[in-house]
């Protein structure tokens, strides 16, 4: 399946690679031209830097969607028949929605959402950023109002955190080890006794100088509390699992052409396949200029004609430095596409492989998009493949 074939037709976009190496632009990238093909479309960033509203130019996102005006576009001299939209990931408010949400009563939820527990998991605990991320995927995937959603992942290093989320939040609430924390029919006073006896005397000294004597009392009041949503959290995270595997969802890989970024991709590529995530394709980023062969009599003439009160030598020399640096480009040109062969090599030409040159500025505004989309989606691109 091409890149133009994944806009058209999927559901889901998930964009995932390294950091720095223009993620969030393709992200954003490929949300506007599927946009301008007439799709209504959301993306979805986590990345904290406002790459994203800068480049949408609007000057913040939060955790709410927002519309990029026509305006906007048609001053870039863009026709979009479709409508963009973007959001900003607030892991904590995500997650505070999804217990206002799960909670039987008000009660319940007022009481986990002032929990110190609660505010701990939310704010500190590894992997809560890549949780809420697919969280609030699958609760934008449920309201149906998009014809494709763009999602812009955290970096590779949490490649396994992000993967795994949904199966990590099951086994956090796995009844044994609510059973734990919870005895059935008991008081906080029991499970006050129950932990001490457990983490051994010393241990809850510890926990009581460091974090104050109702620690371990709002440790057992928010397991106890949570423990009558486990049902729906499990559900939900089955379902968010199904949704990162179904054939409506194209998983992305970014990279760019530097051979150590290229090894991160095909590590984010082997993880995709040992999870059977449905890999599409990757999108390879900031490539060399391709320099081909120069024609130094002609460019001795041209360069001549151009600075005639130079020397003879001095346009020698000129043309020279110019040459050098022209097989510098062939060179680094020559190294990337060996490169982006591994990538064919590695994904047994299975997936579509696209090429964006590097450009003389970052892109930060919406005609940098829509240069970065015709890169992506031009006939010339020669790496993109339909399987």
């Amino acid at each position: 399946m091409s890149l133009s074939r994944v806009i058209d037709e999927k559901h889901l976009v998930v964009c995932c690679g390294s950091g720095g190496v223009g993620k969030t632009t393709t992200a954003a990238a490929l949300a506007l031209e599927a946009a301008r093909r007439g799709r209504r479309v959301l993306v979805l960033t986590i990345d904290p830097a406002r790459r994203l509203a800068n480049s949408l130019g609007m000057e913040e996102l939060d955790n709410v969607q927002r519309t990029v005006e026509q305006s906007r576009f048609a001053r870039a001299g863009l026709d979009v028949k479709g409508e963009l939209n973007a959001l900003m990931l607030d892991p904590k408010a995500t997650f505070d929605d999804l217990i206002r949400r799960l909670a039987p009563d008000e009660a319940t939820s007022r009481r986990v959402l002032a929990n110190r527990v609660y505010h701990l998991i939310t704010t500190a605990l590894a992997g809560t950023l890549e949780y809420t991320a697919v969280e609030k995927l699958y609760d934008l995937h449920r309201q149906g109002i998009y014809d494709l959603i763009v999602l812009d992942t955290p970096p590779t290093k949490n490649a396994l955190d992000f993967l795994n989320a949904p199966g990590k939040l099951i086994g956090f609430l796995d009844d044994r080890i609510l059973r734990w924390f919870v005895p059935e029919g008991g008081t906080d006073g029991q499970l006050h006794h129950r932990l001490a006896q457990r983490t051994g005397l010393m241990v809850w000294k510890v926990l009581g100088r460091v974090f104050g004597e109702s620690f371990v009392t709002e440790l057992g009041e928010f397991f106890s509390s949570i423990s009558g949503m486990t049902g729906a959290f499990r559900t939900r995270a089955t379902e968010i699992d199904r949704l990162l595997r179904s054939a409506d969802t194209a998983f992305v890989v970014v990279t760019s052409g530097d051979a150590a970024v290229i090894d991160d991709a095909l590590y984010f590529y082997g993880k995709l396949v040992d999870h059977r995530m449905p890999f599409a394709g990757f999108i390879v980023n900031r490539l060399s200029p391709d320099g081909g062969p120069i024609d130094r009599e002609g460019l001795d003439r041209e360069m001549g004609q151009l600075f005639g009160s130079l020397t003879r030598k001095d346009v020698i020399d000129l043309v020279a430095k110019l040459e050098e640096g022209y097989g510098v480009l062939r060179r680094a040109s020559a190294a990337e596409r060996r490169t982006i062969d591994r990538l064919r090599e590695a994904t047994g030409r299975t997936g579509f492989v696209v090429r964006v040159p590097q450009f003389a500025s970052d892109v930060f505004d919406i005609p940098g998009l829509a240069l970065t989309a015709t890169y992506m989606f031009g006939e010339g691109n020669l790496l993109a493949r339909e399987a």
